[in-house]
């Protein structure tokens, strides 16, 4: 990928874009949406739950339809939340908010991860319990004991059938919900 020298100007500023409360149930969802992202979805409620809803959505100014944010939403509503945070953007075109939604999606499978800085990492959450860093983090406690102990290839994950699923705990309606 070719990166276009451009001036500050040239690049497109969306900083006017205010960060809102919307209704869920209002929001329209991108159709063409290719992620599948249902068991995703679970593990970002917890993710959420701990956390909070810290990265909004992005709703397309001109037509009102979200194009970034779909595993959000669904985190959202397993959690009984109706209300997430979004921003309005004004993409030039549909194709630069289509364009914008799969980037969004696609760039975070572009970094590997620095395995020696990530166990660094995990190290200064030594003082947590096992269990709480899995649930703040994401990652499953095998791969985190195989992160710090410097492993040259993750295991195979075992499937889902054959894992224990973990339990979070909806705090707006107390339904136990299983994440695997």
């Amino acid at each position: 990928m070719e990166i276009v020298a451009r001036t500050a100007r040239s690049i497109p500023d969306h900083s006017d874009a205010p960060m809102v409360m919307v209704d869920i149930e209002s929001i329209k969802l991108w159709d063409g949406n290719p992620k599948q992202n249902d068991e995703a979805s679970k593990r970002l409620a917890v993710l959420i739950q701990e956390h909070g809803f810290v990265n909004p959505i992005i709703i397309w100014s001109a037509n009102g339809v979200m194009y970034a944010g779909h595993t959000r939403i669904k985190a959202a509503r397993i959690l009984g939340l109706t209300q997430v945070p979004a921003r309005f953007i004004n993409f030039e075109s549909e194709e630069k908010a289509i364009a914008f939604g799969l980037a969004d999606n696609r760039s975070n499978e572009w970094a590997p991860w620095d395995e020696p800085a990530l166990a660094l990492a995990l190290d200064q959450l030594e003082g947590v319990d096992v269990a709480a860093v899995v649930r703040m983090t994401g990652f499953e406690q095998e791969e985190i004991e195989g992160i710090k102990t410097g492993w040259e290839e993750p295991p195979e994950k075992e499937p889902a059938a054959e894992r224990e699923p973990r339990v979070v705990v909806c705090p707006h309606c107390g339904e136990e919900l299983s994440v695997e």
